[in-house]
């Protein structure tokens, strides 16, 4: 049985091989944003308000890229 994932390590990178039966390449790139994203935040110097307000403004730009797909319009 292959594994879901291996990770190595190459010089200065960790490099992630994961079986393409466990996720499809949309889930995989939303968790990868959602890791970027962590990254970010935990670097930052935001406040927590600063941050959910640039949260919400994410949200909303999404909602608005994607609505007519979810609506149907």
């Amino acid at each position: 049985m292959t594994p879901a994932y291996q990770l190595t390590q190459e010089n200065q990178e960790i490099v992630v091989r994961i079986n393409k039966e466990i996720f499809t390449q949309e889930k995989l790139t939303r968790f990868l944003d959602y890791l970027t994203l962590e990254s970010i935040g935990f670097s930052s110097q935001l406040s927590q308000e600063e941050a959910e307000q640039l949260a919400n403004e994410i949200d909303g730009t999404i909602w608005q890229s994607i609505q007519n797909r979810i609506l149907g319009a």
